[in-house]
């Protein structure tokens, strides 16, 4: 099982997914998150493209974008795994 964490001013999210499709659905979440905040007003190139990917559902698209800008600003996102005995 994975965990996704967003650490942010407005709080952080922890993001469970125990398959691909939740993992899809959590990185489409965090990016619903974080473009409702107004996060993604800035973007020129491959961003643009990610941009508009992950807003028609794509998760790779959401997926890529937080990856490539986290560590920006209130954009931390990590990705965890537990272990589970």
């Amino acid at each position: 099982m994975k965990i996704l964490i967003w650490k942010s001013k407005h709080g952080d999210v922890y993001m469970s997914a125990r398959t691909p499709k939740e993992e899809e659905r959590a990185w489409l979440y965090l990016f619903e998150c974080m473009d409702d905040d107004g996060y993604y007003c800035d973007l020129d190139g491959d961003e643009s493209t990610a941009y508009k990917d992950a807003k028609e559902g794509d998760a790779r698209g959401a997926r890529w974008l937080l990856l490539i800008r986290s560590g920006y600003e209130y954009e931390t996102i990590t990705i965890e795994h537990l272990v589970e005995p």
